[in-house]
């Protein structure tokens, strides 16, 4: 009766995904289309030749939702690495925080991460709920908390693998983009295509809070797809990483070379749906789990139960240029 009020709240709202097509997934389903059953796939292992990483977004409210999503995060560590942390934006419910110091740092982060084997590096960006706030006093914490690598509102971040090979982060500022004035979002942009087109990385990825693609409740967003997908092809990006959907989603749209995974689900989860770009949707808490490897990308989704819902493949890809 909960989730039928809930999609009927949803349906008067006149959601986005429902214009397109999509189909709705109420609270605890997932689905997964046009690829072989993965009724139990594989967990993962510990791979010493993979750079491994968890993304993970919309978490900060310090709620039981968040401390069970970070158990199954602390039970994953305990069987394969995890070597950092992207954090795809709100990271602090409901109005990001007022300074360096807010105690909100302490009862919404630090506590509920607090396992040793998630004492790795964070390199996140800011949500839309983080911008209700001070957006700078998330990049003053980096200089209080050395687990929290938040230089400024855009940045990226080089990783080698094992084997030498090279992977490049690159964090964006979406909320700026959706909402900056046009100076900002040029020079933003700029500074984005200058960053891939510099970078020497076999393996490039883009992470920031708002979808591109999505059957969610928001939908894909015209604006960033306008924005960022001839960078993203032309540059050869493999996957762009996001939140402010709360729930987890691969996708793939025909027309894009990229990757899409969503994984705003840290905290809470709700209805979602499925597209014509979807590869799995899951309308759950949790997570995404990456290993990567010199020509493979390994992705997971993994729910707060710590059950593992699908697995995806992707290859690596090149520049057109």
């Amino acid at each position: 009766m909960q989730h039928g009020v809930l999609l009927l709240g949803l349906l008067i709202a006149g959601c986005s995904w429902l214009e397109q097509g999509a189909i709705v997934l109420p609270p605890g389903a997932a689905y997964a289309r046009s690829f072989a059953p993965q009724d139990e796939p594989h967990a993962p292992e510990q791979v010493d030749s993979a750079l491994c990483w968890i993304v993970l977004g919309d978490w900060g409210t310090g709620g039981v939702v968040q401390r069970r999503v970070a158990a199954a995060m602390s039970a994953l560590a305990r069987r394969t690495p995890v070597h950092f942390i992207l954090s795809v934006g709100d990271n602090i419910y409901p109005a990001g925080v007022r300074s360096a110091q807010d105690p909100q740092w302490e009862s919404k982060f630090a506590r509920i991460y607090a396992d040793s084997l998630l004492q790795v590096p964070w390199y996140p960006v800011l949500g839309n709920h983080d911008y209700r706030g001070d957006p700078d006093a998330q990049i003053a914490y980096s200089r209080r908390n050395p687990l929290w690598r938040m230089p400024a509102r855009y940045y990226v971040v080089e990783k080698p693998l094992p084997d030498g090979t090279l992977a490049a982060f690159v964090a964006l500022d979406t909320q700026q983009l959706l909402n900056g004035n046009p100076q900002q979002r040029a020079r933003q942009l700029r500074w984005l295509e200058e960053q891939l087109r510099r970078s020497s990385a076999q393996w490039k990825f883009v992470f920031g809070h708002h979808p591109l693609r999505s059957a969610g409740l928001y939908g894909e967003n015209a604006t960033l797809l306008r924005l960022l997908k001839p960078i993203f092809e032309r540059y050869g990006v493999a996957v762009y990483f996001c939140g402010h959907e709360h729930d987890l989603q691969l996708l793939k749209h025909p027309e894009d070379g990229f990757y899409c995974v969503v994984s705003g689900a840290g905290s809470s989860a709700r209805p979602t749906g499925y597209s014509a770009a979807s590869i799995v949707a899951a309308a759950e808490p949790g997570f995404v789990y990456a290993q990567l490897r010199k020509q493979r990308l390994s992705l997971w989704v993994i729910d707060s139960a710590g059950r593992v819902r699908y697995r995806l493949d992707v290859p690596q890809r090149r520049e057109l240029q």
